[in-house]
């Protein structure tokens, strides 16, 4: 499948250099989505290096943790 915008969730805004904490669900596997770009508007919704995204894959459902590693106007590039 693909990226669905929605179903991204700021849950905590890290103040200062605090690091933030997001939830994304879906049914791509885990290698999917951290491959580089998949969060496609990572830039605009603020995502930053080093946040943290807790992906919940509803179709295993396995859940799994990752931290942001790049964010460019294409994207973000996760790892666990």
């Amino acid at each position: 499948m693909a990226y669905v915008p929605d179903n991204l969730e700021l849950m905590h805004h890290g103040q200062g250099n605090m690091k933030q904490l997001w939830l994304l669900a879906g049914v791509d596997a885990i290698a999917t989505v951290r491959g580089a770009g998949f969060i496609s508007n990572a830039k605009a919704m603020g995502m930053r290096v080093g946040d943290v995204l807790i992906y919940q894959d509803t179709a295993t459902p396995l859940t799994s943790l990752s931290r942001v590693t790049v964010v460019a106007t294409t994207g973000a590039t996760l790892t666990a």
